[in-house]
């Protein structure tokens, strides 16, 4: 992840190839560049996101976010 001025402008995510679907991992990084580096403001965009899922995808995609939003302290 790279922040400038407090405002995340690029992400990536390295996530194993087979336990989510790489589009899902690209949508995840895709909202939250332009968001501001704050763990308030990644947990409303990733909410968002994680209602377009459901399942197993969703479950992990639910963890991923977990683990992103923690990083933001």
């Amino acid at each position: 992840m790279e922040v400038k001025n407090g405002v995340i402008e690029s992400c990536e995510l390295d996530v194993p190839a087979g336990w989510l679907p790489q589009r899902l991992s690209g949508e995840l990084s895709g909202v939250l560049v332009g968001e501001r580096f704050c763990r308030h403001r990644a947990a409303a965009v990733v909410t968002a996101l994680l209602r377009t899922e459901s399942g197993e995808p969703q479950d992990r995609l639910l963890n991923l976010c977990d683990a992103v939003v923690s990083v933001m302290g």
